[in-house]
């Protein structure tokens, strides 16, 4: 009976990993995956109910004969084996193909003008700064570094080759990388942004010792094709959230196993004087 409320998932040698265990780590740990999938899943069903979105017989065909060809499935007989090998039926498989139809389409109802507002209003979170550092152990160190970049006398990247400390980046000459303002540590964050490009910022303390930062180029935010594609998927995200707000969501069969064996706290106590 057990089995069939807590099915065994995983099998490696003698231990069973049961659902009930995955379920239980991804709520200790706040992955709530599982919970997510189904939930989406039953949101973009409803809401496609709910807004009359209907799939004509020669789109679903189409995302059927899609799913075969990047499957290589090639043949009748080799369609019932691929779902056969996972317990699957073909009946199974046109839903989930219905749902990634539905999906496409709710995304679609984002329009431009709705990318453009969602893009202007994460602008400062797409901002980009190129950046140079160099991380010293003294403050007297880094001061004297600051005055020989900051007078002109030597090179920062020279410097960064020769005194930073941290081993990523020396062999680069102290070079970061491009990094948003979310990338950075919050005092040093808006310091950075604020300054112009060739400009040397620092010393700074942190928490392995003093930096000094160099201005490389300023990144500004841009509506290329991968910041469209962003968009359109925090936007779409944005949806369901709203969407799964207003109504009552709970995992009712998630719950019952996992108060199977559930441990009390009476047996945490018990268990930790054991030890």
């Amino acid at each position: 009976m057990a089995d069939a409320i807590d099915p065994v998932i995983n099998q490696i040698n003698e231990t069973q990993i049961r659902l009930s265990h995955i379920v239980k780590s991804m709520r200790a740990t706040n992955k709530d995956t599982l919970h997510d999938l189904f939930t989406q899943r039953g949101l973009v069903f409803q809401i496609a109910q709910r807004e009359k979105i209907a799939i004509s017989q020669d789109e679903l065909q189409k995302g059927i004969d899609q799913w075969r060809y990047k499957n290589r499935l090639e043949s009748v007989e080799d369609t019932e084996n691929w779902l056969s090998q996972r317990n699957i039926s073909f009946a199974d498989m046109a839903r989930e193909i219905e749902y990634q139809i539905l999906h496409e389409r709710l995304k679609a109802q984002i329009t431009a003008e709705d990318i453009q507002a969602h893009f202007a209003s994460q602008k400062l979170a797409s901002e980009r700064r190129e950046i140079c550092w160099i991380l010293v152990n003294e403050l007297d160190i880094a001061e004297e570094i600051a005055m020989q970049t900051k007078d002109g006398r030597r090179d920062f990247h020279t410097l960064a080759r020769q005194y930073s400390l941290d081993e990523r980046t020396r062999p680069v000459s102290g070079y970061i990388g491009r990094q948003s303002r979310r990338d950075l540590p919050n005092d040093v964050a808006p310091l950075l942004f604020a300054a112009e490009v060739g400009e040397v910022i620092g010393p700074i303390k942190v928490e392995t010792g003093y930096a000094l930062y160099y201005i490389q180029q300023h990144c500004p935010a841009v509506l290329d094709e991968a910041t469209e594609a962003r968009c359109v998927r925090e936007l779409y995200q944005l949806r369901l959230r709203r969407e799964a707000k207003r109504n009552h969501i709970s995992y009712p069969f998630l719950d019952s196993i996992c108060m199977e064996n559930s441990l009390t706290k009476e047996d945490v106590i018990s268990s930790s004087e054991k030890c």
